[in-house]
């Protein structure tokens, strides 16, 4: 069960991604980023993934027409940097009762499921392997001031159609990166 403020976050977020690709949340440390993330996994599964997949073309068949299905398309990535965070979305997610698999080094993935956890590292190194498997329409990236490296910028590349949510407790970076211009 979510708290108002949490509440309350995952409306403020929808009613970003009316007007915008990518979207930051920032929120302190110890207030349930990682709760919020599986509420608007469960969320977005739930609602805007069927409008979504439907946009794309006649809900059967990608725009390519190469017969992948809606449900094989629509997918939710969500990208760390440690292992330890994807481990514990993990927990999150089940909580959730979302089904989900892992991209990441000793965690080989047996199938693609429509949520994916990776690390950065695994994500980035087998990028053009992955993207003939993976199609993401909602990428959540955790500790997302750190978004501003290359590993991740080609996330938004890869997958220029997707909507992005960043997630941190730190936006500010030393180096004054504007991480909100991502």
């Amino acid at each position: 069960m979510l708290r108002d403020y949490q509440i309350e976050i995952c409306s403020r977020v929808r009613e970003a991604f009316e007007k915008h690709r990518s979207v930051m949340m920032q929120m302190p440390t110890g207030t349930g980023k990682t709760v919020v993330l599986a509420e608007m996994v469960r969320q977005y599964l739930n609602s805007y993934a069927v409008g979504h997949c439907n946009s794309y073309g006649d809900g059967d068949n990608d725009a390519a027409g190469n017969g992948t299905s809606c449900a094989e398309r629509c997918r939710v990535l969500i990208v760390a940097h440690r292992i330890e965070l994807i481990e514990q979305m993990g927990e999150h997610l089940k909580r959730y009762d979302i089904d989900y698999g892992f991209i990441a080094k000793g965690k080989k993935a047996k199938e693609m499921k429509s949520v994916m956890v990776a690390s950065i590292q695994t994500i980035s190194s087998q990028l053009n392997a992955l993207t003939s498997n993976l199609y993401p329409s909602f990428i959540i990236i955790d500790e997302a001031h750190h978004a501003v490296a290359q590993t991740y910028r080609q996330l938004w590349d890869t997958w220029p159609e997707a909507r992005f949510l960043g997630l941190t407790a730190t936006p500010d970076r030393t180096d004054d990166f504007n991480v909100y211009a991502l």
